[in-house]
């Protein structure tokens, strides 16, 4: 969230720091973390989003079965689940 945000990519209505803490702090989400199992999905995405970042959260999503939260449109060319 922090890096779409500093791209410009990810207009919020409060300061990044209270939406950081409140979702560290209290609510219900979980931090999913970048771990080894979720390089090898990698290797199988189509080359549809060229993005870096947003390929590894598509692996992430697909391989945990989690819906990704985002309004690009590339992003839902793959096959999971969209929410915006």
């Amino acid at each position: 969230m922090i890096l779409k945000h500093q791209a410009g990519k990810l207009d919020l209505q409060a300061p990044m720091e209270d939406v950081i803490n409140q979702i560290l702090y209290q609510s219900q989400w979980q931090i999913l973390p970048v771990r080894t199992g979720h390089m090898v999905p990698l290797l199988s995405l189509p080359m549809i989003h060229k993005d870096p970042f947003d390929r590894m959260l598509i692996a992430q999503a697909r391989l945990e079965g989690m819906a990704l939260v985002t309004s690009d449109k590339t992003i839902a060319e793959y096959n999971l689940k969209i929410i915006w």
